[in-house]
């Protein structure tokens, strides 16, 4: 069964205080999905030394995009970009641009899904992830028998 979890403000700003960061806009540009970005220097707030870069493009000319997201203080729309959910740290990256008319009847939530508790939705994913992480040391120890 499909399940869907729906979080309100205060629950995602709850998640943003476990990835805060510190960033720094450059001048420096690249192409992304077609669309001019600027490269964005993030530190982490609990660990400068740890960095990473993102990228974000002022041409569509929305503005505070970023509320509810550790990035809010970015002035663009994220094209490459990362973040922690559900204990998950997730990069994403934009591969295409398309300037269409989203309809709200998008956002709805199909009724056939059931409804659960961030808590219910994080096993999940921890379920997942040990599952993925069981395959990952199979597989690597598999390799080094071989060599």
């Amino acid at each position: 069964m499909k399940q869907v979890c729906i979080e309100n403000e205060q629950d995602v700003n709850e998640d943003n205080k476990n990835f805060e960061i510190k960033i720094e806009e450059t001048s420096e540009t690249k192409l992304i999905a077609g669309l001019n970005c600027i490269r964005v220097k993030v530190s982490m707030v609990n660990n400068s030394t740890r960095t990473f870069d993102v990228w974000c493009t002022k041409e569509l000319g929305i503005e505070n995009c970023n509320l509810l997201s550790p990035y809010a203080d970015s002035k663009g729309i994220l094209m490459d970009y990362r973040i922690k959910r559900l204990g998950l740290e997730l990069h994403f990256m934009a591969t295409s641009f398309k300037n269409i008319e989203v309809k709200d009847k998008t956002f709805d939530i199909d009724p056939e899904m059931k409804v659960v508790s961030k808590e219910e939705m994080a096993k999940v994913f921890t379920r997942q992830q040990l599952i993925f992480s069981f395959l990952h040391f199979n597989l690597l120890v598999r390799f080094l028998y071989l060599y």
